[in-house]
């Protein structure tokens, strides 16, 4: 044969030879050797345990008043004073100037 049919028939009768019994492509990657097919096993690995644990549930806390995070305020003096308000309204929460002066502050410092 000549022109186009041939150069499909040749195509066909390479990709037949690469073909093996189950449809796979002989030949048409590199082997691999034992540490590169460790490492893809490996990644296979850790990219289907993030997949499956993608829809874990979240830590939901049986109360409402646990502390879940602190947040450092060492080289904040504002803050610092702030939290100091805070916890003096909590003794006293009949103050009305310290709960002014807490409502104030924590106005200012929203804005």
């Amino acid at each position: 044969m000549s022109g186009p049919e041939s150069s499909t028939v040749e195509s066909l009768d390479e990709a037949r030879r690469r073909t093996g019994a189950c449809g796979t492509l002989r030949g048409f990657l590199p082997p691999l050797t034992a540490r590169q097919a460790l490492v893809a096993a490996v990644a296979a690995a850790v990219i289907l345990a993030g997949v499956f644990s993608a829809d874990a549930a979240p830590y939901v806390p049986a109360d409402d008043a646990q502390v879940l995070e602190r947040l450092p305020t060492a080289g904040n003096q504002n803050l610092r004073e702030l939290r100091r308000l805070h916890a003096d309204l909590a003794r006293k929460p009949g103050d009305l100037a310290l709960a002014i002066r807490v409502a104030t502050q924590d106005m200012s410092r929203a804005r």
